[in-house]
């Protein structure tokens, strides 16, 4: 066996919560050959299997992980072919760290992921939890998933629609979920094309007015009065919010120790939302005059809540604290741990806004954050 296995490795160093106990057994591989002899090592010893990336979306107990952690580091990328005129596929291995993707993009003028700039994570963990961000989702540019389906270890490609992907949602955290381990994804980007001025090639780029798409609220602020004239602009502008908010954990920026976004933001019935409207009816003046909306109308009819917003209602505000967990001060949705926290501290935040939110609007906050080594819990009491 050339893969190389440890025991009893703490997982808090590779989680961006800095949280999490021992794993049992745990492997870094960097090959589809490699994770087949991963998989038959914990095959011959009756193990569980969790597969790690970047460690940045997930709380791990306490307790840690009883079975073999394999750390996928998988790597590669290849602008591979046109599939039209205007449309190229990048071939991503699901190691690479996301960001690092999306700046190479960016600079081969490819666009499609310049507003899901500064998101942490790996590329195969984008297409687990289908990332998105101001207005923009991993299955808007999906082209193709290949995968190892674990029962039959055998390399198959998925399809988009074989992926099942909805709001933070597709095939590999929920009905299929530990079925497949994702080595590779595809992704159609389009070809941006800059008109340059003579004898000005290092300024002046401009693209054309079609392929840009700012479409969220804070984005479509920032450039109010200067709208954006290359991808490298709208990167950087959607850097800059994030790491206003404390959501950007690369070199340079301040950050915190968190996994981000906590909580979902909740889907509702019109019928559900109009209750939820009219119970606030005391506060509606305050609600008409809020800077930023707190719901939205999605494209079945439904609609969305910000989940920031309802904890805002029940007490839970920006720098709240209980013992060694608390909520950042710069973003409602991101739990932090604050000094020397542990997993116990985080699920005892979050169950308790749960309880809060559950009481006062009859919506369950199903969390965003994948959940390892938990039992789950009734809040509804």
């Amino acid at each position: 066996m050339k893969i190389k296995i440890q025991k009893n490795i703490s997982l808090k160093k590779f989680t961006t919560f800095k949280i999490g106990g021992l794993a049992e057994f745990y492997t870094v591989v960097k090959s589809e050959k490699e994770i087949l002899e991963a998989l038959d090592f914990a095959k011959i010893n009756n193990l569980q299997i969790f597969i790690l990336g970047g460690g940045s979306n997930i709380l791990i107990s306490d307790n840690g992980f009883s079975g073999l952690v394999i750390h996928n580091k998988i790597f590669g990328f290849k602008i591979q072919k046109n599939i039209s005129e205007n449309f190229v596929t990048l071939q991503v291995g699901a190691g690479e760290k996301w960001d690092d993707v999306v700046k190479r993009a960016v600079e081969n003028n490819l666009s499609g992921l310049e507003c899901l700039s500064g998101i942490p994570g790996t590329a195969g963990a984008a297409a687990v939890q289908n990332i998105g961000a101001y207005g923009h989702s991993f299955s808007e540019i999906v082209y193709q998933i290949k995968v190892l389906e674990i029962k039959t270890k055998k390399i198959i490609y998925l399809n988009k629609p074989e992926c099942h992907f909805d709001y933070r949602q597709s095939i590999f955290n929920t009905s299929a979920s530990g079925n497949y381990i994702i080595l590779e994804i595809f992704l159609k980007l389009k070809i941006i094309n800059f008109k340059v001025k003579a004898r000005k090639l290092n300024s002046n780029l401009k693209l054309k007015s079609d392929v840009l798409s700012v479409k969220y609220y804070d984005l479509q602020t920032y450039f109010l009065n200067n709208p954006p004239k290359s991808l490298s602009e709208i990167r950087r502008a959607v850097l800059k919010i994030r790491a206003d908010k404390g959501m950007v954990i690369l070199p340079g920026f301040k950050s915190y120790k968190s996994a981000g976004s906590f909580f979902k933001n909740p889907i509702v019935s019109v019928d559900n939302f109009e209750k939820i409207e009219k119970s606030l009816e005391h506060k509606i003046n305050n609600l008409e005059n809020l800077s930023k909306p707190w719901h939205w109308l999605t494209s079945n009819g439904q609609m969305k809540i910000s989940a920031a917003f309802l904890m805002e209602q029940v007490g839970f505000q920006k720098g709240f604290k209980l013992g060694s967990a608390g909520i950042s001060p710069s973003h409602a949705l991101a739990f932090i741990n604050l000094q020397d926290g542990t997993a116990k501290d985080i699920r005892r935040l979050a169950t308790r806004i749960q309880k809060k939110v559950f009481q006062k609007f009859g919506i369950i906050l199903e969390t965003e954050v994948q959940l390892i080594g938990f039992k789950k819990r009734n809040f509804k009491k």
